[in-house]
């Protein structure tokens, strides 16, 4: 056979394709890319008013299997979206950010909702990193809602306990933890809002 046999033509030339399973595979790729990095979790929020002047800190972080958004607002709430595995210098990275940015606010309760949902798990010397941080800010928690899958949940409540962390809930769903959030926001006044989302 020829050089380009068996191959598409088109306009009297060899059209080089890559095979199918390569570009499925490129495709793949580029979605998972997207998706652990994923949309901005304040964009859902900008219908919501001025929510860009009350933001503190809105950092990403991403290696190979995992990822970590953070959005802290100057009157505690703090939104944190994990996908993938938590390596561990990924984790440390975040969390040191994270406190400096929380030095910035140093008598404001924070108030966390910690979507999981895309977590599959992580690594020990992240989860080490995750205990020593809330050996150092935990007293400034007020509220967690968790949101993840089950086997997620199973090992946050051992964190929580192990931490003797109060105030900590676990969903399944985002919109009960919201609910529930913004529940507890308009019950301490915390916010200058009545809702988690604004």
């Amino acid at each position: 056979m020829g050089e380009g046999a068996g191959l598409p033509r088109r306009r009297g030339c060899v059209c080089n394709r890559l095979p199918l399973p390569c570009v499925a595979l490129a495709a793949l790729l580029w979605h998972l890319s997207r998706r652990r990095c994923g949309p901005d979790p304040a964009a859902a929020w900008s219908a919501a008013g001025g929510w860009q002047a009350d933001v503190l800190a809105n950092s990403s972080y991403a290696d190979r299997v995992g990822s970590a958004t953070v959005v802290l607002y100057r009157r505690g709430q703090l939104h944190v979206r994990l996908a993938g595995w938590g390596n561990g210098p990924l984790v440390e990275g975040c969390l040191h950010d994270l406190e400096q940015d929380l030095a910035r606010i140093p008598t404001v309760s924070l108030y966390v909702y910690l979507d999981m949902l895309a977590g599959r798990g992580s690594s020990p010397r992240a989860v080490a990193a995750a205990l020593q941080f809330m050996g150092r800010v935990g007293h400034r928690v007020k509220r967690v809602a968790v949101v993840g899958p089950p086997p997620i949940i199973a090992f946050m409540r051992i964190l929580r306990d192990i931490c003797r962390q109060e105030g900590v809930e676990f969903f399944g769903r985002g919109a009960k933890a919201e609910a529930w959030l913004s529940e507890q926001l308009a019950r301490s006044g915390a916010a200058g809002s009545r809702s988690w989302l604004r």
